[in-house]
């Protein structure tokens, strides 16, 4: 039985003398995802006509959908579109629940958390993908670190090699996480002097988030974060 579907955009670009359209349409192809030149977004998840910028769920099926965006884009800079949407939609997500979510925190670790990381998480905070690996993504005996931030600043600087670990990884809710984990370590460190603080946080950060959301299913090491 065939279904039809109502037309919702088409949008007509112009790549190397072709064109793609996105929209919801019956095109004929069996099966109705196939490679046809037209990107059914809203009907497939996997069309192959379909770039990373139109399917933000990267096939992971991790509950965003197309219309999902992050709050603050403008606060994620030098990061892929991608990225922009993952990690912005990874700090949004702790909003709603904020309170359970320190609640958690100063549980497991003793920690009092204060304002400082919520302003951080919901109004303030700054997140900045390096392009290189030198200067603070590199320790004195060259390892590479996943990233770094400064007491009192506003950003957090994710490092190359974190990027490209996560980037790797199948599945937006598992990219995800991995984001969560390391803008709550490096905002820390923007909050409070205390190492032994920030060390702590990522691994509880995970494994919160981890816990809401049934889709992930690494652990915080596929993230190259230990």
């Amino acid at each position: 039985m065939k279904h039809f579907f109502s037309f919702i955009a088409v949008l007509a670009l112009g790549l190397a003398g072709s064109h793609t359209a996105l929209g919801a349409v019956d095109t004929g192809d069996e099966p109705l995802c196939g490679a046809d030149n037209i990107c059914n977004i809203a009907v497939c998840d996997n069309d192959p006509d379909c770039g990373d910028d139109n399917l933000p769920n990267n096939g992971s099926g991790g509950g965003s959908t197309p219309t999902d965006s992050p709050d603050r884009p403008e606060d994620i800079e030098g990061c892929t579109s991608r990225e922009v949407t993952e990690i912005g939609l990874a700090v949004d997500s702790v909003w709603a629940s904020w309170n359970g979510f320190v609640d958690f925190i100063e549980e497991e670790s003793g920690i009092t958390i204060g304002n400082c990381l919520e302003n951080r998480f919901k109004t303030n905070g700054k997140i900045v993908c390096e392009s290189s690996q030198d200067g603070q993504c590199s320790d004195n005996d060259g390892s590479n670190n996943n990233g770094w931030a400064s007491y009192l600043n506003k950003r957090a600087h994710f490092c190359p090699s974190f990027l490209d670990t996560v980037a790797d990884i199948s599945g937006a809710a598992n990219r995800k996480a991995c984001y969560f984990a390391l803008a709550a370590h490096e905002w820390e460190h923007t909050c409070w002097r205390d190492q032994g603080k920030a060390e702590e946080i990522d691994d509880l950060a995970f494994e919160y988030y981890k816990d809401h959301h049934s889709d992930v299913t690494i652990s915080m090491g596929s993230c190259g974060m230990d």
